[in-house]
């Protein structure tokens, strides 16, 4: 009865085990990551690697998965045309809202499936700008 009862428990404890690598394991997410290499702000200076989250079948935490989240920083307000020519450069299909130079304005559009976000957030007061991506389904 007891090696019945060692065996149901070693057989419960693999079931759990294998099922929580199944649905935390990250599976392939095709273009997504080279979909967001593509982009770079004019003058743009990366804030580092930006967040990668790989498709799951269960995600966990804040970000959708899967999703690509980067920013930069641009030593001056960015106009318009500047990030339209940063958008048609990583062959993006987004439309800009607002003013980019005054305040702030935000592109939505897609890329090989994939939903694209481009904020840029100018501050003239010193002269700067942070300009973000998300590239999600």
């Amino acid at each position: 009865m007891r090696r019945w009862i060692a065996l149901g428990v070693v057989l419960g404890v693999a079931v759990l085990v294998a099922g929580a690598i199944l649905l935390l394991a990250p599976w392939p997410s095709g273009t997504l990551r080279e979909v967001g290499d593509r982009f770079t702000p004019v003058g743009g200076s990366s804030d580092g690697p930006g967040t990668y989250e790989p498709r799951r079948l269960l995600c966990l935490g804040d970000n959708a998965c899967p999703s690509v989240h980067r920013s930069w920083t641009v030593p001056s307000p960015l106009t318009n045309e500047q990030l339209q020519r940063s958008i048609d450069a990583a062959g993006y299909d987004a439309t800009i809202r607002g003013d980019c130079s005054t305040g702030n304005c935000v592109a939505r559009g897609t890329a090989q499936g994939w939903n694209v976000t481009i904020v840029a957030l100018s501050n003239p007061g010193d002269r700067t700008a942070g300009v973000s991506l998300s590239v999600q389904r």
